[in-house]
């Protein structure tokens, strides 16, 4: 069985190490990068099961590159992950990712969300959206460290 290949676009080399470690724990194959334009690099070339970015990053944002991987790649999974929670980035990172996670999160709830997005068929990842469902498939709130 082959295993979920899971992209990890973070700036911050600690919580880029620290999900890392998780995730290949967890059983995915990771590969990790510091910017957008590097993930889109990497998308082009690889096939990747999940996209996990982080907003904030130098050069293009998180949210603008996950909106041009749905527009180019549309059954592509994706999760946000930020430090700078605000209703205006939740509502934003809705259109375009199926989780938004608020730092600092458990890693339980970080693997949870990892397990769901990947597991969840394509009907309903499309169900969500069409529903006008903003919570996607999970919209976790801030929850402390873990």
């Amino acid at each position: 069985m082959e295993r979920e290949r899971i992209l990890l676009v973070e700036d911050d080399a600690h919580v880029a190490q620290g999900l890392y470690r998780l995730l290949v724990l967890l059983g995915y194959e990771v590969d990790c990068c510091d910017s957008s334009e590097v993930a889109l690099e990497k998308l082009n070339m690889i096939g990747f099961d999940l996209v996990i970015s982080d907003l904030r990053l130098p050069g293009m944002s998180g949210l603008d590159l996950l909106e041009r991987v749905r527009r180019a790649k549309p059954v592509m999974r994706s999760i946000l992950i930020t430090a700078f929670h605000s209703p205006q980035a939740q509502s934003q990172a809705c259109r375009w990712a199926n989780a938004y996670l608020s730092k600092p999160f458990k890693m339980q709830h970080f693997a949870q969300a990892v397990q769901r997005v990947l597991q969840a068929t394509p009907e309903r990842l499309y169900q969500a959206e069409s529903n006008g469902n903003h919570d996607r498939l999970g919209v976790l709130p801030e929850s402390g460290s873990g």
